[in-house]
């Protein structure tokens, strides 16, 4: 990882074993949210080919790499923008139509789904709370119908609590992924928000610590320079490992 090419190769087959647990899979057009509540339409062009087949291809992609490491996991990566997920969440009805839509792939496919993921770091000032209450039945809505929970990316606390009532979505979350990243190009010591927004949540919110994620960027500029053994065997990881 010393090097961009080591990373350059992200098909989900080239995986090693050992390499990690799960998988966050996303597309740029497979399970994109419209301002309906609905899928994208699975015959719309994708670069040269239709969603269903981008799908088909990550599925297969999916399955290759479970038959080489049977227990690994994937969830997948519903994506929107402020606006849609704005209208959906503030509409139980357009917000059960897709739950609806996710649970019927989910069930079609139990060898590869396992869980669903939504990146949103964004920040509601002032809050609003149809927002809030229509995440969390969002959220419960998919747990209850496609037996599956969800990853949750953001990046600063004060984001997930403007849009999240955080005790209340804390059984339908398998993670909180907090986005850590380096200081700069040479740092070996990641911020320390991310740290004291994760203790926020195992303190205050009932979250238990295996449902802490902190995220090394290496898909950032911010990770260029900083060697393996200062990010998973520096004094900063042994340390807050003890701690977690």
């Amino acid at each position: 990882l010393d090097s961009p090419a080591l990373v350059s190769n992200r098909t989900l087959s080239s995986l090693q074993p050992g390499t990690c647990s799960y998988v966050d899979v996303s597309g740029i057009c497979f399970f994109a949210v419209n301002s309906s509540g609905q899928l994208s339409d699975p015959q719309a062009d994708c670069n040269g080919r239709t969603v269903a087949q981008q799908l088909a291809g990550a599925a297969a992609d999916a399955r290759s790499a479970r038959h080489r490491i049977p227990s690994l996991r994937f969830y997948w990566q519903l994506s929107s923008d402020r606006p849609t997920w704005t209208r959906v969440w503030n509409d139980t009805r357009l917000s059960d139509a897709l739950t609806s839509q996710l649970a019927e792939w989910a069930r079609a496919n139990p060898d590869i789904a396992h869980g669903w993921a939504i990146d949103y770091e964004t920040e509601y000032t002032p809050p609003e709370p149809r927002i809030v209450a229509g995440l969390t039945h969002f959220l419960a809505t998919l747990k209850r119908s496609s037996g599956l929970g969800t990853n949750f990316w953001t990046a600063f606390n004060y984001q997930f609590l403007s849009v999240a009532n955080a005790s209340a979505v804390q059984p339908y979350l398998d993670h909180v992924e907090f986005g850590s990243y380096w200081n700069d190009f040479k740092s070996a010591d990641p911020h320390e928000f991310e740290l004291s927004d994760a203790r926020t949540l195992v303190r205050d919110h009932g979250y238990s610590p295996s449902q802490i994620l902190l995220g090394v960027g290496l898909s950032s500029y911010s990770w260029m320079g900083v060697s393996l053994p200062s990010i998973f065997g520096g004094l900063w990881f042994d340390d807050n490992r003890r701690h977690s």
